[in-house]
């Protein structure tokens, strides 16, 4: 199975050009590959300095994967569309390539690739109850992989949290579950601290529905829970926590506070959720200090990456929305170790990329001492286009150089009468057959499921309750979509 992959690493080390399309800007790069429906989650950088960034992508339903490889201003587009991979799937651990991909919805396995050759390192297969297996972290730290899943349990929903930690000779260390049975239990970041401690956040969702907490859990090198926090534990509508970083044996968090008694504000309104970010002692997660980030009435920041860079500062990266000038652009702001601000920036794509255009920053990684290259995307809604955008900066956040690559965008799902009386009707752009679909009422119970079946689908509804109700395309990144029943 890694016989393409090997190949199309050496070609891409050796910046040979895979169906790409060159176009030299003044201002930026733009590279146009064929491939549609991008999600990029993760920057990678190589010993030698290459970047490489991989991305899924949607045809007829399936998921396939490629990757950019290369320089910054020689990326090249290469497609290994033989395998479906996670949000974060590679490591580089010396001259190896380790791999994570999905065999099935319910098997996992680790390949590595060294000089061409390629090896297998586990194969991890799951019981009949486990509808399908969500890979959002894969990490390495001396000698040891970790991975952080999320099952969706057979009529329970996205409902148990899995670490695993398997030796980089690929023997099974240990294996444990969290949150079994719980109503929904959702986790995005996973952290190996100083210590060997290994950190991970999950958002759950009270029993009653009403009430998201964010919970921070430790456990020790054996796997044994240490502690468990939950962050902040004193807002009466909860928060939904985004991510950790770790720096000194302190595990910092970011969540983003609902302070609103009306639940359908988090829907209506993007603005003015504050940002909470905590220092916890990694050890026992004693609470040492907090600081809460806010915004004037128009305006809205997001955040959807936090890393640990050169000399224990923290990079913020995600998205700031200008109300007044309808404007999002992408967001960085350098703290140091104990949160103090040393500088942050708001950046486009280019300076006349505007009202048409959605910024975000999404990782970031460090060449140097010196210098910060970022990655993240820009979607352009006249052109109904998604570009992967880099951003080189120097240690005072002004912007050296900007690349743009041009990935379109094919699926989108269209609801074509919100409200619905009888039939929600909707149309995919693209074909997403064979893919299933749910819809969820407000107190996220699971009201049906179905097939994709047409690219104009209507689903009768007549027997729902008015109110208002969300359809959720499930897929590696669930597409949503809210609508009102009369």
């Amino acid at each position: 199975m890694l016989n393409k992959l090997s190949k199309i690493l050496i070609f891409c080390l050796q910046f040979i050009c895979l169906n790409a399309i060159f176009c030299q800007q003044e201002y930026n790069q733009v590279i146009q590959t064929q491939f549609r429906n991008p999600v990029f989650t993760n920057l990678y950088l190589t010993e030698e300095d290459d970047l490489v960034i991989p991305y899924i992508y949607s045809v007829n339903g399936e998921t396939r994967s490629s990757f950019f490889m290369g320089a910054f201003n020689e990326l090249i587009d290469s497609d290994f569309s033989e395998f479906k991979i996670g949000p974060r799937p590679f490591q580089f651990v010396s001259d190896t390539l380790y791999y994570l991909s999905y065999e099935t919805d319910t098997k996992l396995r680790l390949d590595g690739q060294v000089s061409g050759n390629e090896f297998q390192v586990i194969e991890l297969d799951y019981p009949l109850n486990v509808e399908r297996i969500n890979n959002v972290d894969f990490t390495y730290s001396d000698g040891f992989f970790y991975l952080l899943n999320n099952l969706f349990i057979s009529n329970q929903g996205w409902s148990e949290v899995e670490i695993i930690k398997i030796d980089i000779d690929g023997n099974l260390i240990w294996k444990n579950s969290f949150y079994e049975n719980s109503s929904y239990a959702f986790s995005w970041d996973l952290e190996i601290t100083d210590s060997n401690n290994i950190c991970f956040v999950t958002n759950l969702l009270s029993n009653s529905f009403a009430k998201f907490s964010c919970t921070i859990s430790c456990l020790d090198e054996h796997g044994t829970l240490k502690w468990e926090k939950t962050n902040p534990d004193d807002v009466p509508n909860g928060a939904t926590m985004m991510g950790l970083s770790q720096i000194d044996n302190k595990i910092i968090s970011f969540s983003e506070i609902d302070e609103r008694d009306n639940p359908d504000y988090f829907i209506e309104n993007l603005n003015q959720e504050p940002l909470d970010l905590v220092w916890r002692d990694s050890e026992n997660g004693d609470f040492l200090f907090n600081e809460t980030i806010t915004t004037d009435a128009e305006e809205d920041l997001r955040v959807l990456n936090m890393k640990t860079i050169y000399g224990g500062n923290i990079v913020i990266m995600g998205y700031f929305f200008d109300g007044n000038e309808n404007l999002i652009s992408g967001y960085v702001d350098l703290r140091d170790k104990n949160g103090n601000s040393i500088w942050n920036n708001k950046f486009l794509s280019k300076p006349q990329a505007k009202n048409s255009k959605i910024h975000y920053i999404l990782d970031v990684e460090t060449p140097d001492n010196e210098s910060l290259i970022t990655m993240g995307t820009v979607i352009d809604n006249e052109i109904d286009s998604t570009l992967l955008w880099l951003m080189k900066l120097n240690n005072l956040g002004e912007l050296i150089t900007s690349t743009v690559n041009e990935v379109k965008n094919e699926s989108s799902i269209q609801l074509l009468a919100n409200p619905a009386e009888n039939e929600l009707i909707f149309k995919n752009d693209s074909p997403l057959l064979n893919s299933y679909a749910c819809i969820y009422n407000q107190q996220s119970q699971r009201i049906l499921r179905f097939q994709i079946s047409n690219l104009t689908n209507r689903i009768d509804i007549s027997s729902f309750s008015p109110g208002t109700y969300f359809l959720v395309i499930e897929a590696d990144f669930p597409i949503t979509k809210r609508f009102i029943k009369l």
